[in-house]
């Protein structure tokens, strides 16, 4: 989850693709995603999602490219992304309930998408940020939430 999740980030913030160091985020991230594999205790991960948004944004402020205009938003985006992964796999846990929460959390939050899509679709209404994203309706946000 937490790659797919930079994945999405990097898509949306850097306005071209990352070659050579520009790929250091990438690269930290799979480094973090070995470690959490590898069952290192959270406190350590913790640790390394901190090492890691460091070492992206001194590698981008010390490069003189388009790295350093997006080296933050590089950063930003791998704390989010990591801190998403690490929350999933401390609430696994490696057992039964710990699955049905991420289950039951997945579902939340994949019926509260689906009911803002119909409800919008059928009341309409003014648009909710359209700059941001032009098909949310304020009629389509209340249904999801409901």
């Amino acid at each position: 989850m937490a790659i797919l999740i930079f994945c999405e980030w990097t898509r949306m913030c850097r306005p071209v693709a990352a070659t050579g160091l520009g790929l250091l985020p990438e690269a930290l991230l799979l480094v973090f995603v070995g470690a959490l594999v590898s069952g290192l205790p959270a406190s350590w991960l913790l640790l390394l999602v901190a090492v890691m948004v460091v070492v992206t944004v001194v590698v981008a402020s010390m490069r003189q490219t388009s790295m350093h205009q997006t080296g933050q938003w590089d950063a930003s985006g791998l704390a989010y992304a990591a801190i998403s992964g690490l929350s999933l796999a401390l609430l696994r846990d490696g057992d039964h309930p710990g699955l049905v929460a991420i289950l039951f959390l997945f579902a939340v939050v994949w019926a509260t998408d689906i009911a803002a899509y119909f409800v919008g679709r059928a009341v309409g209404g003014p648009k909710l940020a359209p700059s941001i994203s032009p098909g949310k309706t304020q009629s389509g946000a209340l249904g999801g939430a409901v």
